[in-house]
């Protein structure tokens, strides 16, 4: 069993986590206010996206596993934010995925889910998309992936679930030439 927590507090991001570039440029910082968190930028390149992951000596299980976050982005326009599971650092549009996903092509934020064969399936929940606080659920079990948000179910996948050994992820892609940014101040994954 494993089992993690991280409040981003403090100066710098806890050594557990590593920071990485999917395109060119951005950063990751402590957000200098009050419960503000680590925030991660991508560059101002379209197309740049920025991660951050935790360095596990294993992978999260398919079969029994969640991940809670509270999160926020910063911008509704031009950018996809996401958080949950992911098989590798890897790309947004990556196979092997379960996410919750603020994409402003969409009007709210959803569940992805992305098998190791391509399959694809994404749900919008009905909580719009904003610049809020939220705390987010994902649960995979072998045979769903679901999605809360702020303690309420918003979303199950049935057919395009996670079946590989994941790793959790924060990421933030841009999809203009200005930066975005995705804020993240408490991030918690277990085995069930």
């Amino acid at each position: 069993k494993q089992h993690f927590w991280e409040y981003f507090s403090g100066a710098t991001l806890n050594s557990r986590w590593t920071l990485g570039h999917i395109q060119a440029g951005g950063s990751g910082a402590m957000n200098d206010s009050i419960d503000g968190g680590y925030r991660i930028n991508t560059g101002a390149d379209t197309n740049d996206e920025k991660i951050i992951a935790p360095i596990l000596k294993r992978f999260m299980s398919p079969t029994s596993s969640n991940i809670i976050a509270t999160v926020k982005l910063l911008s509704t326009a031009n950018q996809v934010g996401y958080v949950g599971y992911s098989r590798a650092q890897d790309t947004f549009s990556a196979n092997n995925k379960a996410l919750f996903v603020g994409d402003s092509t969409n009007t709210n934020f959803s569940l992805r889910s992305i098998t190791n064969v391509g399959g694809n399936e994404e749900t919008e929940s009905n909580i719009p998309l904003d610049t809020s606080w939220h705390t987010i659920k994902i649960n995979i079990d072998g045979g769903s992936n679901k999605l809360y948000i702020d303690g309420v179910l918003k979303a199950t996948h049935s057919t395009s679930v996670l079946t590989d050994n994941a790793m959790p992820i924060v990421g933030i892609k841009t999809t203009t030439t200005s930066a975005k940014s995705i804020d993240v101040r408490y991030f918690e994954a277990y085995n069930t």
